[in-house]
């Protein structure tokens, strides 16, 4: 009981919250890497898009992240490890099909 909740309050609640405020488009400025570019290079981005992308990342891995909690609870190893798999496909389909360019401020000026 103490480790679920340990990994609700160090772990999906905070990762909840902070999905919520990137999706309504506040504290975008925190997205690691963004500080790290040129004001030029930052210039290009469409943060609000950027923002609502990791926004509704960062819930998934949320709920993926109590799914695990429930699991070990519940002592249901199947819900654990499908959470677990979930959870590494997700990062996976994130990171390589992550497309730079669609968060680019000049293709949504193209489009329109």
């Amino acid at each position: 009981m103490v480790e679920l909740i340990v990994l609700l309050v160090f772990g999906v609640f905070p990762m909840l919250a902070t999905g919520i405020c990137y999706i309504l488009g506040k504290g975008t400025d925190t997205i690691a890497g963004y500080f790290t570019m040129g004001a030029e290079e930052r210039a290009k981005y469409d943060m609000k898009k950027v923002g609502r992308f990791t926004g509704w990342f960062l819930i998934l891995m949320s709920f993926l992240m109590l799914l695990i909690g429930i699991g070990l609870f519940l002592e249901a190893i199947w819900l654990y490890y499908a959470a677990i798999a979930a959870l590494g496909v997700s990062i996976l389909v994130w990171v390589f099909l992550d497309d730079k360019k669609k968060f680019l401020k000049e293709k949504a000026e193209k489009v329109q």
